[in-house]
């Protein structure tokens, strides 16, 4: 494997870009496949590292640079899986050239740079950060990359912070929990960063920042980066507020104590200073204390959040975070946030669990009267979120505890002086108890759901089927057996309920009614057959819902009878669809509602429908088809849209001639009503069955429509085979614009071309490659052999006087396959005067004769010479003066203005036949006078909509025109200009 190496970095003296990107893609392809270390070991690692460097390339070579990075990194990724101490011996060399490499100005080469030290950071850094003990053995080179990091922060690396600042990112989540000194010094200098106005990068300075909280500890962080806050100066500093709403979203994992004895003193007195100055008559400064105060107490989640304080913090703030409940419903919203993230996050710590779960008794009650007391406007969002909490807290709460709370719940839903809010909310609370309910304590709540199910209350019956729910739907084994004891009683009580069910409730009671039906199955066939027609006709429900729970019961109920083995399957498909079929002879909304059940039963059991089920359907859907209720030919028409997009050809073929006879021989009215959906079908058709056999078949007074979709169809496939065409062109021609000039184009091109397509990308490349063959009579493939044997290689001097070095190691990073680049800065020319006075020359003499040296020898030439390359004072035909003037005549801005006595009448009027081109097509530009342009009049037929077509037609028109004139003139200055300096 040595030997192997070594032979490639001998063929890598060379200085062939070529090869040597092809020697690091191979050793970067050794790293990749991770060779064990009897084949590699960690000092032949070592080693090809350190020979990498060697052949280390010029800073700006793009070529080059990449595939050096990216075998470097597999290096060193390689080198940390064998063997850790080495790596970070050489990790500084590596953090160092990388920040170097982020300050030169190739976008390709810095990103390249920041993903390498990030994947170092992610990969190994973290690994070793997760561990104390590693953490500390190898601390000096982790610091010592970290100080290279840190450079970043400065100004000379202000076009790449995002860049350090993503880096960073990953280092404070790697390392931050070790809490070293470096790493936490560091955000000061990144909150002075911030600090600064106008600076460019705050989401990436924000990020970095609230991942080192989240991994420092917020103690730790303010106590280097501290707030500013002062309560007592009047106006406040407010500089660093910014760091509050990171703090609300990154703090975990820290010191409740803290919250308590830092925050929430702070927040007191705020509040204080706020009620002070309302007092004072200052309320903007009142407005923005209490702004801040709510601010700090979003913070409270966060250090709820697995704290490593809870048993000892806990009773300390437990009042506090009650009386917040009960008195504060500003804060009600964080404190609820608070209590879900104690219950939440603590599930695994026993010792936490259970310390929290002490308090149920305390907050629960003060929860519950938060959601069962009638709210305004504004406090609908505190009673949901105390719902949720309880329902979080009941995780945890203590059975005796949850047994007083549910008989309070009883009593009231079944008391006479409840309200009618009270007892929907009390539905509310007992649906969330009842999982952790006694089975000898059901009952009473059922009787209320029974009741309210026959309730006027539309409400109240939704939240009765709700609770009536949670007991169907629960996954406890005692619900569960309780459930399938008392089924049958349930299901003559669920169908009698069903005539005073109210829209509303119907998305809830459904669900209900899934249940039963998977709880029943085979078993009970009645109930499926009783409660079928209830399910169809919810599919025609104004709630997406509920048409959503009836589509998914019309399949759930398709899968239970064609699962029946005992049976063959065609009876069992009959059987199904008979359940629909006969809701055909009901009312019109049942009629409509089992066609579409129909369709939805089509499109899930397509493979299960035989020829003599197609033929029925399609059969009644042709009878029904001359309804006259609108809403059962709207159904008919989805049906046929679903089973015409499912079912194949040769199964529908025999139905086309009899469905077409139906479909035209509709009413009048209706097919006025329904013309978009009968164009829809017959286009469907066409494209199913073929136009010579549709049109047959339909009357003539319909062949205009077939005529008109067969267009279309036509003009569609033509603009989708243009588009594909132009993104052909565009890829291969570089936007070429067809026709006779493409023809021209490629025949002159001869060789340049390959199977007729250009391998310039753009239009600019395309007129280049003519000219060049034009010019010199040979192939561009001819050229580009040239120019691949004179090869690419440039010599990077820093001094025009001396020379480079070859014999030196480093001379090979002198050795560039990219340009190097030029500084673009004005040299200023600083002289000094005899009174002291600094002189700036910035070159204006020097411009100013170059420019008249220049404009004598541009005197005599025209670009509108018919003799290219020749000075106008040769040509004997043409004008003296070699300009043009321009004479005003038409009208619009052409007009005729009113002239001076002095001057003569214009004897030329100008009509536009003069920007005439003579040897190409379209106009030109003439010298002193306005641009030639066209224009599209308006018309009133452009609104048309069937007439938009052909002015579409007209308006490409102009275009291509105007393209293909802008072509030849482009090639016309390409070759003056190649005149003019030959």
């Amino acid at each position: 494997m040595k030997a192997a190496v070594e032979a490639i970095f001998d063929c890598m003296q060379v200085s062939s870009p070529l090869v040597r990107t092809v020697g690091l893609k191979a050793i970067n392809g050794l790293f990749i496949a991770q060779p064990d270390s009897s084949r590699l070991s960690a000092e032949v690692n070592a080693l090809i590292i350190s020979a990498l460097y060697a052949k280390k390339p010029a800073e700006g070579d793009t070529q080059l640079v990449l595939p050096w990075l990216e075998t470097t990194k597999q290096a060193y990724l390689n080198l940390y899986r064998q063997d850790q101490r080495t790596f970070f011996v050489h990790l500084e060399k590596l953090s160092a050239d990388c920040m170097k490499l982020l300050l030169v100005d190739r976008p390709e080469i810095r990103a390249a740079s920041a993903a390498v030290l990030k994947e170092i950071v992610t990969t190994c850094l973290s690994a070793v950060g997760a561990q104390r003990e590693a953490y500390q053995q190898h601390l000096v080179p982790i610091q010592k990359f970290f100080q290279h990091l840190e450079v970043g922060l400065t100004y000379q690396y202000h076009l790449v912070w995002n860049m350090v600042l993503e880096i960073l990112t990953e280092f404070y989540e790697a390392c931050g929990a070790q809490a070293s000194n470096f790493t936490v010094k560091s955000l000061e200098k990144v909150a002075l960063l911030r600090d600064s106005p106008q600076f460019p990068f705050t989401a990436e300075l924000d990020r970095a920042f609230g991942r080192a909280v989240r991994k420092v500890g917020a103690p730790r962080v303010l106590r280097i980066v501290p707030l500013k806050i002062n309560v007592a100066m009047t106006p406040m500093d407010l500089s660093r507020s910014w760091m509050i709403p990171l703090l609300r979203d990154y703090v975990q994992d820290t010191e409740l104590g803290f919250f308590i004895s830092f925050f929430l003193p702070l927040a007191s007195q705020l509040r204080s200073k706020s009620a002070m100055l309302t007092a004072a008559g200052e309320p903007s400064e009142a407005k923005s204390c209490d702004i801040l105060q709510r601010q700090i107490w979003s913070i409270l989640p966060g250090f709820c959040t697995r704290p490593t304080d809870l048993v000892e913090s806990l009773r300390g703030i437990a009042k506090i975070l009650g009386q917040a409940l009960d008195e504060r419903p500003d804060l009600q919203l964080d404190v609820m946030a608070a209590l879900r993230a104690l219950v939440l996050k603590n599930m695994e710590n026993d010792v936490n669990r259970t310390e929290v779960a002490k308090y149920a008794k305390n907050y629960l009650p003060r929860l519950l009267q938060i959601y069962t007391t009638e709210a305004t406007s504004d406090g609908s969002n505190q009673r949901l979120a105390a719902l949720e909490t309880v329902k979080i807290y009941l995780k945890i709460t203590p059975q005796e505890t949850i047994d007083e709370l549910f008989e309070k719940v009883v009593e009231k839903l079944n008391g006479d002086e409840s309200s009618q809010f009270l007892l929907q909310a009390c539905v509310d609370v007992a649906a969330v108890l009842l999982p952790y309910v006694p089975i000898a304590k059901l009952d009473g709540v059922l009787a209320f759901c029974r009741t309210a199910w026959v309730s006027p209350d539309a409400t109240l019956q939704k939240k009765g089927y709700r609770c009536f729910g949670e007991l169907l739907l629960s996954d406890q084994e005692a619900l569960q057996a309780y459930a399938a004891g008392h089924m049958d009683t349930f299901k003559t009580d669920f169908t009698q309920a069903y005539s005073e069910t109210k829209p509303p409730a119907k998305a809830a009671r459904l669900r209900c009614l899934s249940a039963m039906v998977k709880r029943s199955g085979l078993t009970d066939k009645s109930f499926l057959k009783v409660v079928f027609p209830e399910i169809v006709m919810c599919t025609k429900e104004i709630s997406e819902n509920a048409r959503q729970s009836a589509f998914e019961l019309v399949k759930e109920v398709g899968n239970i009878l064609l699962s029946d083995s005992s049976r063959p399957e065609e009876e069992n498909v009959a059987e199904y669809f008979e359940l629909m079929l006969s809701g055909l002879a009901g009312t019109p909304d049942g009629v409509a509602a089992s066609i579409v059940a129909l369709s939805h039963a089509v499109y899930e059991f397509r493979d299960k429908l035989r020829k003599p089920m197609v033929d029925m359907l399609m059969d009644n859907m042709n009878v029904l088809l001359a309804s006259n209720t609108r809403d059962i030919v709207t159904a008919i028409f989805g049906f046929f849209k679903v089973i015409f997009s499912r079912m194949a050809d040769f199964e529908l073929g025999p139905h086309v001639a009899r469905l077409v006879k139906s479909v035209s021989g509709m009413e009048e009215n209706f097919r006025r009503h329904f013309r978009v959906k009968i164009r829809d079908l017959f286009t469907v058709l066409i494209r199913k069955f073929g136009y010579t056999m549709i049109v047959e078949l339909v009357p003539e007074s319909d062949h205009k429509l077939i005529n008109n979709i067969r267009k279309t169809q036509e003009r569609e496939k033509r603009q989708k085979k243009e588009k594909r065409n132009d993104k052909k062109s565009i890829a291969g021609d570089g936007g070429g614009d067809g026709g006779e000039e493409d023809v021209d184009r490629k025949s002159r091109a001869g060789a340049a071309s390959i199977g007729g397509r250009s391998r310039a990308e753009t239009i600019n490349d395309i007129l280049d490659e003519l000219a060049s063959s034009d010019e010199d009579g040979g192939t561009v493939d001819d050229k580009r052999r040239e120019k691949k044997k004179k090869g690419n290689v440039y010599i990077t001097e820093e001094d025009d006087e001396e020379i480079v070095d070859f014999t030196d190691p480093k001379a090979s990073q002198k050795i560039s396959s990219t340009m190097p680049s030029k500084s673009k800065r004005k040299q200023l020319d600083v002289r000094v005067a005899p009174d002291g006075r600094i002189i700036i020359d910035a070159g204006g003499h020097d411009r100013d004769d170059d420019a008249a040296s220049l404009s004598s020898r541009m005197s005599g030439v025209s670009l509108n010479d018919k003799k290219k390359g020749k000075n106008r004072s040769e040509d004997t035909d043409g004008d003296d003066d070699g300009s043009f003037g321009y004479q005003a005549g038409g009208s619009g801005i052409h007009r005729p203005l009113k002239s001076s006595r002095k001057e003569k009448p214009a004897k030329k009027v100008a009509t536009g036949a003069e920007y005439r081109a003579k040897k190409a097509g379209g106009d030109v530009k003439l010298k002193g006078r306005p641009d030639p342009y066209a224009y599209i009049p308006l018309d009133l037929k452009s609104s048309n909509k069937r007439k938009k077509a052909k002015l579409v037609g007209q308006f490409k028109g102009f275009v291509k025109g105007a393209k293909k004139g802008a072509m030849k003139g482009s090639k016309d200055s390409k070759s003056r200009k190649r005149n003019f300096q030959t």
